[in-house]
């Protein structure tokens, strides 16, 4: 064999050889890529989903401040519409009792 086909046999073999060991270190890096994945996809998806509680018990309490306030208020409104209502029936004297007196 003249030098050049050693040449081309020892590259050659070292290129099967590259393949090769290519294969085996994708075969065993697959997996370990795969289960990072999962694990963090399944962390991304815990502390999503702890945002989410976080973020409706804030409006929920958001929620329940407001309606307390609005509550108050409209206990107020409708005191004061309700005295306004009886010193109006004091002020204006009934027809029932305009008739007892004729």
């Amino acid at each position: 064999m003249t030098n050049s086909t050693k040449a081309g046999w020892i590259g050659a073999g070292l290129l099967v050889t590259g393949a090769g060991l290519t294969m085996i270190g994708a075969a065993l890096v697959t997996p370990v890529c795969v289960m990072w994945s999962t694990r963090m996809a399944k962390k991304l998806a815990a502390t999503g989903t702890e945002r989410v509680v976080q973020g409706v018990e804030t409006a929920s309490t958001a929620l329940g401040t407001h309606a307390g306030r609005l509550q108050r208020q409209f206990r107020q409104a409708a005191k004061a519409a309700s005295d306004i209502a009886s010193a109006a029936r004091k002020a204006v004297p009934s027809s029932s009792t305009d008739a007892k007196a004729s």
